[in-house]
């Protein structure tokens, strides 16, 4: 499926394709289908690509006010470590899969996992613009960013952190 399959939306993409089967069945006699209806089609499906487009740059433009906002913010208190993602226009049908960096080993790496498959993929992947997409994030994980280098940077090892870290780190500590 190509970016244009989603432009629109499943609603936006059926109208035109209603419209242009109706003006063009000749198979059959619909007695309920006549010029009227078509034209409405027609009309319709203009007016919800019309209304789709202003909602489009109406968001953009509350995008970059938001980034406007917070673009001199610099102080970072998490971190992302995990994205689910459903695929699908609907929660009770789709596919479901996952983004989650290499803690603690490789921070800078991400994987993909879907079903069976493992991928590496780029960070650029993980944090792409999908609106428009039926690939939507539903989950986002964090962690606390000064929790994140305790764990991670051994000069952080004070009894200090360690009363903070989670067992299986105290665990591992104590083992090397």
């Amino acid at each position: 499926m190509s970016n244009s399959d989603f432009q629109g939306g499943a609603f936006a993409e059926t109208l035109p394709q209603a419209h242009d089967f109706l003006a063009n069945q000749n198979i059959m006699a619909l007695s309920k289908v006549d010029d009227d209806l078509i034209s409405h089609l027609g009309s319709e499906s203009k007016a919800v690509q019309n209304e789709l487009t202003e909602l489009r740059a109406k968001a953009s433009k509350l995008k970059e006010e938001l980034e406007a906002i917070w673009k001199h913010e610099n102080k970072v208190e998490y971190e992302l470590t995990s994205v689910f993602v459903h695929r699908g226009s609907s929660p009770s049908w789709g596919h479901y899969f996952f983004y989650s960096r290499c803690l603690p080993d490789q921070p800078d790496v991400w994987f993909k996992y879907n079903d069976s498959e493992v991928t590496q993929v780029k960070k650029e992947e993980v944090l792409a613009d999908t609106t428009g997409s039926t690939a939507n994030p539903y989950l986002v994980c964090y962690i606390s960013f000064s929790y994140f280098f305790s764990i991670l940077i051994p000069s952080f090892r004070s009894s200090y952190m360690l009363v903070k870290a989670p067992m299986w780190y105290r665990r591992l500590i104590v083992q090397t």
